[in-house]
């Protein structure tokens, strides 16, 4: 919970809400981070999340995605979501890309580039027969993934 939905909370409470010794809002608005939270000038460093509709993942393909945030995103998070059960993971899961098992090592080049920008989130995939190599969940074994059992999913915060 942040600290500004607890101060609004604590605005509305009496004495008669609280054990002895509770949290008040005097006592919140009195702390330097119950300060910040009452303080309406205080920006949130993360105000909106966007969260992409599952992408196929085709190597060495370009695809653009249009996020809608209204600027650059400040982060982005890639996952990978299993739509066919393949190295112990089941159907729904969601692995973050991981880039130390994905790169250009032998000619094998795996992985993602992600470009963010104001309007979109332009990803180009390894070109590799398969983009990714992920650990094997049930023996820690890199693996390399069959691109059709994964989706890939994008998160980005501005």
């Amino acid at each position: 919970m942040s600290g500004r939905n607890l101060a609004e909370m604590a605005r509305g409470l009496t004495s008669s809400h609280l054990p002895d010794g509770g949290v008040t809002s005097a006592k919140l608005a009195n702390d330097a981070v119950g300060a910040a939270a009452l303080d309406p000038s205080v920006t949130p460093a993360i105000t909106k999340r966007f969260e992409s509709a599952p992408v196929d993942i085709v190597s060495g393909e370009q695809v653009d995605i249009s996020h809608g945030l209204g600027s650059v995103p400040k982060n982005a998070t890639c996952l990978l979501k299993c739509v066919t059960a393949e190295f112990g993971y089941s159907v729904g899961d969601e692995v973050i890309i991981n880039p130390a098992t994905n790169d250009a090592n032998g000619g094998a080049s795996r992985g993602i580039s992600t470009v963010l920008t104001a309007t979109d989130i332009n990803v180009r995939f390894g070109n590799y027969s398969s983009a990714f190599s992920i650990i094997n969940k049930g023996t820690g074994v890199a693996e390399t993934i069959t691109n059709t059992n994964w989706k890939l999913i994008i998160w980005a915060d501005a």
